[in-house]
C-alpha cells in the first residue's frame, strides 16, 4: 500500500529537531529538511536553532541560489571572473 506523501509543512521541518540536539549537546549541528528562503535559513541560524543549514531542493530549483539569496538579504554577492558576465556584470 501506498501512502500520500505529506507536503502540507515541510519549511525546515529538521530545524527543530538540530535545535535539540545543539543545546543537548553542545556540538555544532547543520539544519537540513525544506529550507527554500534567505529569510528563513537566515533566521535559523540567527535564532541559534543551528550553526549551518544545508540545501539542496533550493540549489536544485534554483542553481543561482546564493545570489539571489544575497541580493534579498542586501550582502554583497561574489561572482568569479568566468561568471561575471553571465550574471549580466562587466567582466
Amino acid at each position: 500500500m501506498n501512502h500520500a506523501y505529506n507536503l502540507l509543512n515541510l519549511h525546515s521541518y529538521q530545524a527543530g529537531l538540530a535545535e535539540q540536539v545543539r543545546r543537548r549537546t553542545g556540538m555544532p549541528v547543520r539544519a537540513v529538511g525544506g529550507i527554500a528562503d534567505p529569510r528563513q535559513a537566515q533566521a535559523i541560524i540567527e535564532t541559534g536553532q543551528a550553526d549551518q543549514v544545508a540545501l539542496a531542493r533550493a540549489f536544485l530549483a534554483d542553481p543561482r541560489w546564493v545570489w539571489r539569496a544575497a541580493e534579498t538579504l542586501g550582502a554583497p554577492a561574489y561572482y568569479a571572473p568566468q561568471y561575471r558576465l553571465g550574471a549580466g556584470l562587466r567582466a
